[in-house]
């Protein structure tokens, strides 16, 4: 994941801990989602898919958000990165 990504944030849900083996290291910085900023915008994406889809996943990752945010990263291309 991330080979050739150009610009904006990625959110990956990982709560096995294994997305780090998927990624490509060499364009991408990956950290935990830890600015208010970014964890409200995940949060209201998430909302969103599930009022667009009905995703039984979504909408329990949303009953249980104290808990599940913290099994999101959010990736960004290097070249974002100033």
């Amino acid at each position: 994941f991330g080979a050739g990504m150009t610009g904006g944030m990625a959110y990956l849900y990982d709560p096995d801990g294994q997305v780090a083996d998927m990624l490509n290291m060499e364009s991408l910085v990956i950290g935990p989602v830890a600015v208010q900023h970014w964890e409200d915008q995940l949060l209201g994406l998430i909302q969103r898919h599930v009022e667009e889809t009905n995703s039984a996943k979504g909408a329990e990752i949303l009953r249980n958000w104290d808990l599940e945010k913290g099994e999101f990263c959010s990736g960004l291309s290097k070249r974002d990165v100033g």
